[in-house]
């Protein structure tokens, strides 16, 4: 609301730049506890620069008679009464002979309405403030205007109220639409949770590939902090020492970080900061598969009540862009399978047997000479590493949340010279796969889905059966998944529009991972500068809209 000072600084700011007012009065009869609203033909000079109009749709609950009148500016006036007469034929004689007797007439009408308002706006604000939103009665209008709660503030008005439609099945008007709801920023700036082999590369492309990067962004991508338990090792990128810390609630506790990495690994404390971040509103990025194939589900509810964005391009494949070719690239489809090669340490393994002709331990002693295997491999060659992988690609192709757990594995550690003998005599090359394929009930198209049909015990976790399964397999040479050889990835997708498509690239490493992660962060950083945040969930799909599926047993594959 506004005060007389407020219109008497609109009419010395029109005659100062020479500029016309239109000051709509609409709701001047809709006023509570003694309040008057103001006209702007109150202030000396104003019939000079302007008019006023008053419509009868609010006084007189007459919304779509389109009448009403207007008082001012003689030539305004005038100008107005000749585009009326050029656009329209006038307005209905019976109408304005109604709306002459509502403005002659008893207003008791009006004053029923005020007080219906009143009443209204008396039970919705003493019930928002009982629930502890702290929010004032207006003294006008039949809107109440209310801050977001401090919880939710950094998320913005928009993700807010997508939050309160979605789980209270309440409906508000966002604030976005009126104003600014902050400054815009004119950088990013980012934290950054680990400094090891991921997170040296991350460093290293926000500061070798800076102009590139505020090219594509408009701003800067500001790396404002760097936590790690060793910050005194050679990392092979120059930062000033000012940026690095050992304690990450340094950047947690930064006001001006907008993104944090975390590029830790494991389940803790990486999945406590990712929490920690997010509560006090921070987007986050991680490449941490392991995490995301456990706790997944927890990690992108809070997100979604944080009202933030959370990415995980590098959790799988390294620097092939596979989850937003996913949840972007293929959103048109109804996608069908997924197939391929998710772990470079085995495929290198598998490789060099197949070149060398030497037994599977021979060759991982080779691989962690040349650093393509941990010293304690077992989550590579056990498949372990790239069951959680397929659990995400799963997730994000079919809208399947999945236990980890149900995902058939089987590992390379007990492949022989003489297998992979057999199986080029046959034309066949050897790799260990990640697979998943849909098998939908009869009628489950997606315009099938839409029609009302009655739950059966048969159905109850969701319509069809997913294959989800890791095991080494025989592929015929002329695949181009066999000619994928050493540490490299490749994935094929097939959807019902597109067809079969592959990607292909360098599976991990420093780079290629560090390559997916950035991308994330510029992903999310063109999301805050557009007021964008949560444009794309998590998992492609809208949370209501995700089903769960029965893994069928591999017996039965």
């Amino acid at each position: 609301m506004v005060d007389l000072g407020f219109f008497k600084k609109v009419v010395a700011f029109a005659k100062e730049n020479n500029l016309y007012v239109v000051h709509d009065l609409a709701y001047a009869d809709i006023v509570f506890d003694g309040y008057k609203a103001p006209s702007f033909m109150q202030v000396p000079g104003a019939k000079d620069v302007g008019v006023e109009f008053f419509t009868l749709s609010k006084s007189y609950s007459m919304p779509g008679w389109r009448v009403g009148f207007c008082v001012g500016n003689t030539k305004m006036i005038g100008a107005l009464q000749k585009i009326k007469s050029y656009l329209d034929y006038g307005i209905f004689q019976p109408i304005q002979i109604a709306a002459i007797i509502a403005l002659n007439g008893p207003q008791e009408c009006v004053r029923e309405t005020v007080a219906l308002y009143r009443s209204r706006r008396d039970t919705l604000v003493d019930g928002l403030n009982r629930i502890g939103w702290k929010v004032e009665k207006p003294l006008a209008t039949m809107f109440v205007w209310a801050r977001i709660p401090e919880a939710y503030r950094e998320a913005g008005s928009l993700e807010f109220s997508k939050l309160l439609l979605r789980d209270a099945k309440v409906a508000v008007s966002p604030g976005i639409g009126l104003t600014l709801e902050r400054p815009v920023k004119n950088h990013i700036a980012v934290g950054l949770i680990g400094f090891g082999t991921v997170g040296s590369g991350v460093a290293k492309i926000l500061t070798n590939n800076a102009a590139t990067i505020r090219r594509r962004l408009g701003v800067p991508l500001e790396l404002r902090k760097v936590a790690d338990l060793n910050i005194t090792a050679d990392r092979g990128v120059l930062l000033p020492h000012t940026l690095l810390t050992t304690d990450a609630r340094e950047i947690f506790d930064d006001p001006e970080i907008d993104i944090v990495i975390e590029l830790i690994g494991g389940y803790d404390p990486a999945k406590r900061f990712l929490l920690e971040a997010m509560g006090k509103g921070k987007h986050v990025v991680t490449a941490n598969k392991a995490l995301l194939a456990v706790h997944g589900e927890e990690l992108y509810q809070a997100a979604s009540r944080a009202g933030v964005d959370i990415g995980f391009e590098g959790s799988v494949c390294g620097g092939v862009p596979i989850l937003r070719a996913l949840t972007e690239g293929l959103a048109a489809n109804r996608l069908l399978s997924l197939y391929g090669i998710v772990n470079g340490t085995s495929n290198y393994i598998l490789t060099r047997m197949t070149e060398a002709g030497q037994p599977f331990d021979v060759v991982l002693a080779e691989a962690q000479k040349a650093g393509y295997a941990e010293a304690d491999p077992s989550f590579d060659v056990a498949g372990i590493d790239a069951a959680h992988k397929l659990s995400i690609l799963v997730n994000l192709a079919f809208g399947c949340p999945v236990n980890f757990k149900e995902v058939y594995v089987e590992g390379i550690t007990g492949i022989m010279p003489m297998d992979i003998q057999y199986a080029t005599e046959f034309g066949y090359t050897i790799k260990l796969l990640a697979i998943a394929k849909l098998h939908e009930t009869a009628g489950d198209a997606d315009a099938e889905q839409e029609k009302e049909r009655p739950a059966t015990p048969a159905r109850a976790r969701g319509p069809g059966e997913l294959e989800a399964r890791i095991h080494p397999t025989m592929i015929a040479n002329d695949s181009p998944l066999a000619r994928v050889g050493g540490v490299y990835n490749a994935i094929q997708v097939r959807g019902d529009a597109v067809g079969d498509i592959m990607l292909y690239g360098q599976g991990a490493g420093s780079m290629p991972t560090a390559s997916a992660v950035v991308s994330d962060v510029i992903a999310i950083a063109r999301n805050i500068r557009g007021g964008t945040i949560g444009r794309v969930p998590p998992t492609g799909f809208q949370a209501d809209q995700r089903r769960p599926l029965s893994i069928r047993a591999i017996e039965n594959i």
